[in-house]
């Protein structure tokens, strides 16, 4: 039995039953018609058969799903060191270039340093690895000019201390990070026009932590300023205020763990 005749078969019996049950009134004569129709067509559809045909079909596909969940790690670090991608194994998760992947039953997790990046349901190891390259891919394009991101970034700095009310102080990383999601939006030439929150354009802070690392990769200087960071307290790292930098030169590794930044006059 063909899954798509049977498909089609139920189509127009269902299109004949919806005239029956319309609300819209029809004559004797005319309903006659469609129940001899919709008889004849549901006298058409073996159901014991297709009910046979779906049971087996998703024993099938049960299997082959359990068949590659557990081949799932094991194929998914070996199509991403064919790709070229920087792969090491640990106990509870892998780092596939700048990503920690991490599996839950159907479930494969991204994280770019201390944060999310994307969560879906994948089986099969060698498209779980298209997905990780895409998802490197959209991190590498989004535009990202070092000169101009410093200057928002210190954009964002300056209005984390007037919010904070305070000045020359050390900034914590995540509301920059808010403010910075904010000023961007100064580079989109739509968003100013019209002022709208359809065409305002989000920012990620998986995006965020790898452009800093970006941006840290040439140095923390960007013409007379220079940015500086504290390494965060256990109780600071606890309350979750702190964010963690990818380090894109040694992937299997992470940079810089940060909970205040202060952007000040290079000497």
């Amino acid at each position: 039995m063909e899954i798509d005749k049977v498909a089609k078969d139920i189509n127009r019996l269902n299109l004949t039953t919806k005239k029956l049950a319309s609300t819209k009134p029809i004559g004797d004569f005319a309903r006659l018609e469609l129940l001899k129709k919709a008889l004849s067509q549901s006298q058409a559809i073996a159901f014991h058969e297709l009910s046979n045909q779906l049971s087996a079909l998703l024993d099938d596909t049960q299997k082959r799903i359990d068949n590659s969940l557990e081949q799932r790690r094991e194929v998914l670090l070996k199509e991403s060191r064919d790709a070229g991608l920087n792969s090491k194994r640990f106990g509870e998760y892998d780092r596939i270039d700048v990503f920690k992947v991490s599996y839950k039953g159907k479930k494969v997790s991204l994280e770019i340093g201390s944060e999310p990046v994307a969560e879906f349901e994948e089986s099969d190891g060698s498209m779980a690895c298209l997905r990780i390259q895409e998802e490197r891919r959209k991190l590498e394009e989004s535009s990202f000019k070092r000169e101009r991101f410093f200057q928002l970034l210190r954009y964002s700095y300056f209005l984390s201390q007037q919010e904070q009310k305070v000045a020359d102080q050390w900034a914590p990383i995540r509301t920059i990070y808010t403010c910075l999601t904010l000023v961007r939006n100064l580079d989109s030439e739509s968003f100013v026009k019209t002022p709208l929150s359809k065409r305002f354009i989000p920012y990620t802070s998986a995006q965020f932590v790898f452009d800093l690392a970006r941006f840290g990769r040439s140095g923390w200087t960007c013409g007379n300023h220079i940015l500086r960071s504290q390494t965060p307290n256990m109780s600071t790292v606890a309350a979750k205020k702190t964010m963690t930098l990818p380090d894109l030169d040694s992937p299997d590794k992470l940079g810089a763990q940060i909970a205040v930044i202060k952007i000040v006059k290079s000497d």
